[in-house]
């Protein structure tokens, strides 16, 4: 029925931001960037979505799910699994116990529109969850608020670039919610996929990108409350303690 596709589209358009991935290119270094991984990234929220409506699953799964939706090269290039399909097709799969993808946490349409394409942003991450999954959105920064210099050599690490962004009084107290939420999605790059360490890049001989392991990547961050994530597992049982909040927000 048509009238279901299109406010499954609208909804989650909106409501997950899938709109921005139409303005977002990611760095060439990164991943050889394909329409088709963008139709992966919106279909597999759309048909995510659709399904829980659907079949009327619990609201939990938005969260912690045993299943998504994908096309050939967001499940395999992505997301590392191992799917014989054309490129126009889309399949469910059963989500491995303990995978960093699966739910909306980990979906990679969601993680790379709340980045900018080359590289993460933990404030944008942070500032998304707050407001499209727990409904509790800091106040707008005050006016005048220098946006965090990117560090394009990468020798700094993102923690480092936030803390001098943080010192300021005024906007600490919101980045104490923001921020580990930000940081607690670090291992996923700009365009989803999980990671490690974050890249060092130089040159070959003939000038061309040579990625490095840099540093390691730290996702743990002390939540108001004394809760403290460790990682996505971490963020995952938090929302779901505290599932109320994110059925009210939805």
């Amino acid at each position: 029925s048509s009238q279901v596709g299109q406010f499954v589209t609208n909804f989650t358009g909106q409501w997950l931001g899938l709109r921005r991935l139409e303005d977002i290119s990611p760095d060439p270094r990164l991943i050889k960037w394909h329409h088709s991984h963008k139709q992966g990234m919106i279909g597999e929220s759309e048909r995510f979505f659709k399904e829980i409506l659907q079949k009327n699953w619990p609201l939990q799964t938005f969260i912690q799910s045993d299943f998504t939706w994908g096309n050939k090269r967001l499940l395999n290039e992505i997301y590392g699994q191992n799917v014989k399909l054309t490129d126009e097709e889309f399949t469910r799969i059963k989500v491995p116990k303990g995978a960093t993808f699966g739910g909306l946490l980990g979906q990679a349409g969601i993680l790379m529109a709340t980045s900018n394409g080359n590289q993460t942003q933990p404030v944008v991450r942070g500032v998304w969850v707050l407001r499209n999954i727990l409904g509790d959105p800091p106040s707008p920064p005050p006016p005048g608020t220098p946006a965090i210099e990117p560090d394009t050599r990468g020798t700094k690490t993102v923690r480092e670039l936030m803390a001098a962004h943080t010192a300021d009084a005024q906007c600490a107290s919101c980045h104490r919610k923001i921020d580990p939420l930000g940081f607690v999605l670090e291992n996923y790059d700009p365009v989803g996929r999980w990671r490690t360490h974050y890249p060092q890049w130089t040159k070959n001989k003939n000038g061309e990108p040579v990625k490095k392991e840099g540093a390691v990547i730290d996702a743990v961050g002390d939540f108001p409350g004394g809760v403290q994530f460790k990682n996505i597992a971490g963020l995952r049982k938090y929302v779901l303690n505290n599932i109320d909040e994110f059925g009210i927000c939805l």
